[in-house]
């Protein structure tokens, strides 16, 4: 049975979190006018506020309260359902966890609270937080949703915020610890104690959102559910968001502002894991988030977010917010019209599957940093996908849901990995024994540097500062640095044991002259190297009847393009190679997505401060035989020539996102 979300791609949110203490406040809310900017706006999928950060509700309650605008107008909401579905849309209902000022002032006993009993809003801040950990709080928003899905006929809801804003001490947190743990919750941020409480709070979050999940489904049959994923990508180790969460949605989604570049690995990380496609990813109307609530993105900022999701064949929704009036800008709704207008024609051709040729492992438990560390799994594996897609290798995330089908990716990178469970570091094992390419960095998961290096880790080097010296012969490899000059980077690096003999040794740590941040140096401004060491930095080795290249640093995690083609160049090391070659500029991604009998490129431009199309460039790609390529949606032919299972044609001049179907 085919699911509304399978065949919506326009979809829109507007944000109503505005408090009730004046009059004015939502006064001019109008039902007509939201439907009629929906409609403006191309819009097939909206998400509707039947309640908000502040806790009021939009829909008559016993439990709670309701907005008292909405006290005049209490079918105002319901009014507005009716009439999206008179326009041939679907609604999605929106409710908010965990943030609910109102139940948070209203009943002191559910607060999150700090070591010291202080909740945020004893602090000052405008958000009130409530403990998913309270028995009597869990029970009220179970009985909201009954009370919210009496009033409201949807097609799914989506529920925010499943996610811990602080570290929770209240007493239903600190019972909870000592009754599954035992003891006092560790205050310091560091240590096996810290990583325990992570790994809680991780379970107890994804099992209350499971719990919510569950209450909906089991009110109303056939619902869908999503719960807010953005913080998987957005948030660190603290806010202790898991993949128990994500398994509580029947698709994956999320609000991200950081970048494009984000945007393209959040749309590979949320297609992976989402259980059905297409992926959500919204997209926030102001520049650069809805802080700046009169400042709209451009034409074109809005056209290239859309169309890169489009080009991971995802849903895009976009988010708005209400002025405190309750009226709406229509100058954007009919802006958003015209750049879903180019979407549109697509959707369509949004299906198959993503052809991959090298795999990035994400890893949420891995965002525990190390004492001393600033960077971690998130930061090497937003940094990898960067420099695949700037040199136009076909990559995706591979995420929790992917550890047990390693073997669809040529080649995989998995930076800085640590907490791994013991089945997870078990499916990365056989990954290079069935005969994968591995590269792996980082010395923090100890089990999984020795059973496929052969050796342990040690320690870690006392220098903040360290360098990878290659060996002689060994400079290509590096972008042609060498012992002299070294390849740099921040951060203590993990010291290796006795290596086996079977283990090539491709470089090795140097370090500078001087202990950082001491009053004893050699250059003042730098850290210059200066102590060569035999520690190894980067190694090689068969396993199994595959090979792994392991790094001491993340080379992935740096910008500059010479880490960029290290890395690369120790994959090609391994006989990675890319079925993808093109003549396309590094502010261009491809995309290719895979059906029974046709494969579709997608090329997306990245860049939204442009004018004027890119000149025409060449797509090469391996990909069996194909009889015909065409541009979509028009059919369109293009000419192409094929040598052997290789496909070549050349894609016209780019203004800002282009489709091509090769047909077998």
């Amino acid at each position: 049975m085919t699911q509304w979300y399978e065949r919506r791609f326009r979809r829109h949110l507007l944000d109503m979190h505005i408090d009730d203490w004046s009059d004015a406040f939502l006064s001019r809310f109008s039902s007509e006018d939201y439907a009629e900017n929906l409609s403006l706006a191309h819009i097939n999928m909206p998400m509707l506020y039947l309640q908000s950060h502040t806790g009021l509700c939009n829909f008559p309650t016993k439990t709670g309260r309701m907005h008292r605008a909405f006290e005049k107008d209490p079918d105002a909401m319901r009014r507005l359902t009716a009439l999206c579905r008179e326009k041939g849309m679907g609604v999605v209902g929106y409710y908010s966890l965990i943030y609910n000022t109102w139940a948070h002032d209203t009943h002191p006993g559910w607060r999150m609270v700090d070591e010291n009993g202080r909740s945020q809003r004893d602090l000052g801040s405008r958000y009130g937080l409530c403990c998913p950990n309270n028995a009597d709080y869990r029970a009220f928003v179970f009985a909201q949703i009954r009370e919210m899905l009496d009033y409201f006929d949807g097609d799914g809801m989506f529920y925010d915020m499943p996610f811990w804003p602080q570290v929770c001490y209240c007493p239903a947190c600190r019972a909870r610890w000592a009754r599954e743990v035992g003891g006092e919750i560790p205050s310091a941020r560091e240590g096996a104690a810290w990583e325990k409480l992570l790994e809680r709070r991780r379970a107890w979050m994804g099992e209350f959102a499971q719990a919510v999940t569950g209450c909906t489904k089991a009110l109303r049959p056939g619902i869908s559910v999503e719960q807010n994923f953005a913080c998987s990508i957005a948030s660190g180790a603290e806010a202790a968001i898991g993949d128990e969460v994500n398994a509580a949605c029947d698709y994956t989604g999320g609000d991200l502002t950081g970048g494009i570049y984000e945007q393209s690995f959040t749309c590979k990380y949320f297609s992976a894991a989402s259980a059905h496609q297409p992926f959500e990813y919204m997209i926030v109307r102001c520049d650069p988030n809805l802080t700046k609530h009169t400042l709209t993105k451009s034409r074109r900022e809005l056209e290239t977010a859309v169309m890169l999701t489009c080009a991971h064949h995802g849903a895009s929704l976009a988010i708005d917010a209400i002025d405190p009036v309750g009226t709406m800008d229509r100058r954007f709704y009919r802006l958003l019209g015209e750049v879903f207008a180019k979407e549109e024609p697509y959707e369509p051709y949004l299906t198959g599957d993503m052809l991959c040729d090298v795999g990035i492992v994400y890893h949420l438990p891995s965002k525990a940093l190390r004492r001393g560390m600033t960077f971690s799994n998130h930061h090497a594996a937003l940094g990898a996908a960067r420099h695949m897609l700037e040199r136009h290798i076909l990559c995706g995330v591979a995420g929790h849901r992917q550890m047990k089908s390693l073997s669809r990716y040529p080649a995989l990178i998995a930076p800085m990995l640590r907490c791994l469970s013991d089945e997870e570091r078990a499916a990365l094992v056989d990954y290079v024994t069935a005969g994968g390419r591995l590269y792996f960095s980082g010395g923090e998961d100890g089990a999984l540097v020795e059973a496929l290096l052969g050796t342990r880790v040690t320690g870690f080097t006392g220098e903040t500062v360290t360098y990878l010296a290659p060996e002689s012969g060994r400079e290509a490899l590096f972008a042609d640095f060498n012992a002299d000059y070294p390849l740099p980077f921040d951060g203590d690096a993990p010291i290796l044991g006795r290596l086996p003999e079977d283990a090539q040794v491709l470089a090795r740590i140097k370090l500078p002259y001087t202990i950082q941040n001491t009053p004893r140096y050699a250059s003042i401004h730098s850290n210059p190297p200066g102590v060569m060491t035999d520690w190894p930095a980067v190694v090689r080795r068969r396993v199994g009847r595959g090979e792994v290249i392991w790094s001491a640093q993340p080379i992935e995690k740096e910008r500059q393009a010479v880490y960029g083609e290290t890395l690369c160049r120790l994959l090609a090391l391994m006989g990675f190679e890319s079925r993808l070659h093109t003549g396309a500029p590094r502010i261009v991604e491809l995309t290719a997505f895979e059906d029974e009998n046709a494969v579709r490129v997608n090329i997306a431009r990245l860049n939204s401060d442009f004018e004027g199309a890119l000149p025409a460039f060449s797509v090469s790609l391996r990909c069996g035989d194909i009889r015909e390529v065409v541009r979509l949606p028009e059919g369109e032919r293009v000419p192409f020539e094929r040598d052997g299972d290789e496909t070549r044609f050349t894609a016209r001049a780019l203004d800002l996102f282009d489709m091509y179907e090769l047909r077998r």
